[in-house]
Order: structure tokens, then sequence, then C-alpha cells
């Protein structure tokens, strides 16, 4: 509402900059400072359909793959460490 309120915007537009100031700062404070020099205004309500559609890809894809790459590595690793430096152990 605060934002809503001082940049003199609706709701939603108040909602999607907040959205992307938390999502990365520095973008979002430099594409302000390119908007008052007169670029021109980014629409952060806006859904793009090809980021959505990678976002969910790496959500439900890509992300459960890394991370049953890292567990078996890990268990592997903790159950058979492989020969020894040390003789004896």
């Amino acid at each position: 509402l605060k934002y809503m309120y001082s940049a003199k915007v609706d709701r939603a537009e108040a909602t999607g900059n907040t959205d992307a100031k938390l999502n990365n700062a520095l973008d979002w404070a430099y594409q302000k400072m390119e908007e008052k020099k007169g670029k021109p205004k980014v629409d952060y309500t806006r859904l793009d359909k090809k980021q959505a559609v990678l976002t969910v890809v790496w959500a439900l894809g890509i992300t459960p793959l890394a991370i049953n790459v890292v567990v078996n590595t890990a268990d592997q690793f903790m159950n058979s460490p492989g020969p020894s430096v040390i003789k004896g152990l």
C-alpha cells in the first residue's frame, strides 16, 4: 500500500513492482532509474508465458533431478567411500 500511494499506481502494478523488487532489487532499481530518464515503463503485471513454462520445467524437472544426483552421490560416498590411503583402514 505504501508503494501504491507514493507512486500513484493501482494495486496490481504496486504488487508487480514489489514482487520485482523483492526478486532482484538491483535490477528493479536500475529499471526505475531508466524509466525516469525516459525509457519505456516495464509492466510487471504481465505474465510472460515462456518464462512461466521455463519456471515450471525447472521446478518440476531439473531441480528434483539435481537433488537426486546430489543425494545419490552423497549416499555412495558415505556407504562405499573407496580405497583408503592409510593402510589397514
